[in-house]
């Protein structure tokens, strides 16, 4: 295997030569890309179950997320949707994340736990932008 250190391109001459035939000279070429943060989302809406009203405790609902990037990454959830949709209900937490930011490794999966707790018998809708950067280093 090859890890490379720098962006750049990179040349491979290879010779093959079949039993009793010419050989053959293949020039094979590939470029190095920056590090590269990817985040995927099992899915990118998420539908949640009724829950009844008044219930002690919210309702937690794990997103699982998993790093396919090439480098660690840090994630962190943009909470103003959030926080505007809990401040039209009467500044009552329907919503709310347990872990809003994180750091995934090359490869791992994660949770983000939501909690759920409704205030009155309607369809609630929400918006969670996920910003993502590498962390350089690992």
């Amino acid at each position: 295997m090859y890890f490379p250190k720098e962006v750049m391109t990179h040349h491979l001459n290879v010779c093959l030569e079949i039993k009793n035939g010419k050989p053959l000279i293949i020039q094979l070429q590939g470029e190095t890309l920056a590090r590269r943060a990817c985040l995927q989302l099992l899915k990118h809406t998420y539908e949640l179950p009724s829950v009844p009203i008044g219930m002690e405790l919210p309702v937690t609902y794990p997103i699982e997320i998993k790093n396919l990037g090439i480098t660690k990454l840090k994630y962190q959830i943009d909470l103003r949707e959030l926080e505007r949709l809990n401040k039209n209900n009467h500044d009552y937490r329907v919503f709310d994340i347990q872990n809003p930011n994180g750091e995934l490794k090359t490869g791992e999966t994660q949770h983000i736990y939501t909690l759920f707790k409704p205030l009155e018998v309607k369809n609630y809708e929400l918006d969670l932008p996920i910003k993502i950067e590498d962390i350089e280093g690992v």
